[in-house]
């Protein structure tokens, strides 16, 4: 079932892209193009769903590997990026792939950046510190006068007689 569902996103990946000029079915760069292309929708539905610096710390949620792969196609890493008659030509399109997702990574971060945040997620440590001392304090002085009209209002419901031996009168 999942080699359908990769065999199926591959046959789209072919009709949309045009094959370059090194790709060849005689040997692993068809696949291995395919598998970068595959990648590369992967990593770009990544970027447009993360916005945070911290998503993308580790460049393997961004970035094409070429132990990746080599992984996936079942090549030596050495065989794909150097002794192949392919290697030098499939290693700048895939630096160029990683260049435009890195692109698309800066303009994501950059975008977000602009857009404020809502709440109080757009503030800093140091001011919700400080906002929270400040209502705390609001909150004790609230409390404080609630208590004081509390006693006040239940001397005024004493009765006389009481007052009058309590001395409050």
């Amino acid at each position: 079932m999942i080699m359908k569902y990769l065999q199926d996103n591959a046959n789209k990946v072919e009709e949309i892209n045009v094959v370059p000029n090194w790709v060849s079915k005689q040997n692993k760069s068809f696949a291995a193009w395919q598998c970068v292309e595959h990648l590369k929708l992967r990593r770009i539905e990544y970027i447009e769903a993360h916005n945070k610096e911290t998503q993308f710390l580790k460049k393997s949620s961004y970035q094409i590997a070429p132990a990746e792969v080599s992984r996936v196609i079942e090549v030596h890493r050495s065989t794909l990026m150097h002794s192949s008659s392919y290697s030098e030509a499939f290693g700048h399109y895939l630096s160029g792939i990683n260049a435009e997702l890195n692109k698309l990574k800066v303009a994501k971060l950059e975008a977000s950046k602009k857009s404020p945040s809502r709440g109080p997620i757009q503030s800093s440590k140091d001011e919700l510190l400080k906002l929270n001392s400040k209502l705390r304090k609001q909150l004790a002085e609230a409390e404080k006068i609630n208590i004081e009209e509390l006693v006040k209002s239940t001397f005024d419901q004493l009765p006389l007689q009481v007052k009058q031996k309590l001395g409050i009168s």
